[in-house]
C-alpha cells in the first residue's frame, strides 16, 4: 500500500530534483516558484508525494488552481494537474490514475468543481483520463512552415520595451478577446505575472495595432499570445510573425490553440498540427462524467499553461 504525503515541508530541492531526473531540463527554483509558489486568485498549490512500501518516493504531483471567466460574466474555480511525473523504477504500477483520485480530493475539498488537464493525444495520460471519465476539449500544438511566407511582411513587426501603457494595451486587448465564451481570467497584476514575468524572458513585439507576446525556447519562438480582432487579422499577423522567427531567430513558431477556427487556419497555412486535449474531470466523486459542455469552447492560450 503506496503511502501518500500532501504538501511536504522544506522539500523543494527535493521535488526538483525528481521533477529534472522525468523531465530533462525542467528547471530550478525560479521555475518551480513560477510555477507553484505563485498564487492566481485565492488558492494556493497542493503538491503530493506517493511512497512504496519501503518509504521511497515514486512519484508527484502538484494541483494549481485559476479561474475561468464565464460567458455573460462572473468567473468560476478549476483546478489543473501540473507537473505529474512517475519515476521509471515505478512506472506501470497505476501511480497516475492514483495522482488523479488525490487531485480531485484535493481540490474537492477547496470546493472546486472540475480538475482539468493538458495531454497529447499520443500521451498515456491522455488515455488514463479519458477512462476516468474526462471530458475531452480537442487542441493543437502547432509547428509553422520553415520557409517564410512571399505575402507576408515581417517589417512590420516592432520590438517594444516593456513599459506600464504597453502592459494595459495588451492586457486590454487581451480582455477583450476572451469575451466570447469560458477563458482563463486575471487581474491585470495576475496577466503580468502570468504572461510576461516568467522564468525565461519575454519579448513584446507590435504587428500594427496588434500584439505578440513571444518566448524562444531551443527550438522554437513560442507565441504565448497573438491579438487580433478578427480571423483575416490574425491570418496576416501569424505569416508576419513566422516570416519574423525565421529571419531573425532562423526557428519555426509554436503555437498553441484550442479554438477550432485558430486551428484550422493555421492548418491552411501549412502549419504541422500536434493534436491534443484539454481534460475536465468532475472533482466530486457523486457528480457522474456529465460536464457542462459550454466548456467545450473554452479558449486558452498558450502563455495560460504553465
Amino acid at each position: 500500500m503506496e503511502n501518500i504525503t500532501i504538501n511536504p515541508a522544506n522539500y523543494k530541492s527535493e521535488y526538483i530534483k525528481y521533477l529534472n531526473q522525468c523531465f530533462n531540463g525542467w528547471g530550478q527554483e525560479r521555475e518551480y516558484d513560477w510555477a507553484f509558489s505563485r498564487t492566481v486568485g485565492d488558492k494556493k498549490a497542493d503538491i503530493m508525494l506517493i511512497h512504496n512500501e519501503e518509504g521511497e518516493v515514486i512519484a508527484g504531483s502538484a494541483v494549481t488552481y485559476r479561474k475561468l471567466s464565464k460567458p455573460g460574466g462572473g468567473t468560476m474555480d478549476i483546478a489543473i494537474m501540473t507537473g505529474s511525473w512517475t519515476l521509471p523504477k515505478a512506472r506501470g504500477k497505476g501511480c497516475f490514475s492514483k495522482i488523479i483520485s488525490l487531485s480531485q480530493e484535493l481540490a474537492h475539498k477547496k470546493n472546486v468543481p472540475y480538475l482539468t488537464a493538458f495531454v497529447t493525444e499520443s500521451n498515456a495520460s491522455y488515455r488514463r483520463l479519458a477512462s476516468a471519465g474526462s471530458m475531452l476539449v480537442p487542441n493543437s500544438n502547432l509547428f509553422s512552415p520553415e520557409q517564410p511566407y512571399a505575402d507576408a511582411d515581417s517589417a512590420a513587426i516592432e520590438v517594444l520595451q516593456e513599459d506600464e501603457k504597453v502592459i494595459s494595451d495588451i492586457y486590454s486587448q487581451f480582455s477583450d478577446m476572451e469575451q466570447e465564451g469560458f477563458s482563463f481570467a486575471y487581474t491585470r497584476e495576475e496577466f503580468y505575472q502570468q504572461y510576461i514575468n516568467r522564468p525565461k524572458k519575454v519579448e513584446i513585439l507590435k504587428i500594427n495595432a496588434d500584439y505578440a507576446l513571444v518566448e524562444e525556447t531551443y527550438n522554437a519562438i513560442k507565441v504565448l499570445l497573438l491579438s487580433h480582432d478578427e480571423m483575416q487579422a490574425f491570418e496576416d499577423n501569424i505569416k508576419s510573425l513566422t516570416n519574423w522567427a525565421i529571419e531573425n531567430r532562423s526557428k519555426k513558431l509554436l503555437l498553441f490553440s484550442t479554438k477550432s477556427k485558430i486551428i484550422e487556419a493555421c492548418e491552411k497555412l501549412g502549419f504541422e498540427s500536434l493534436k491534443g486535449y484539454y481534460t475536465i474531470l468532475h472533482t466530486a466523486a457523486d457528480a457522474g462524467t456529465e460536464v457542462d459542455t459550454q466548456l467545450m469552447w473554452v479558449n486558452i492560450h498558450s502563455g495560460d499553461k504553465m
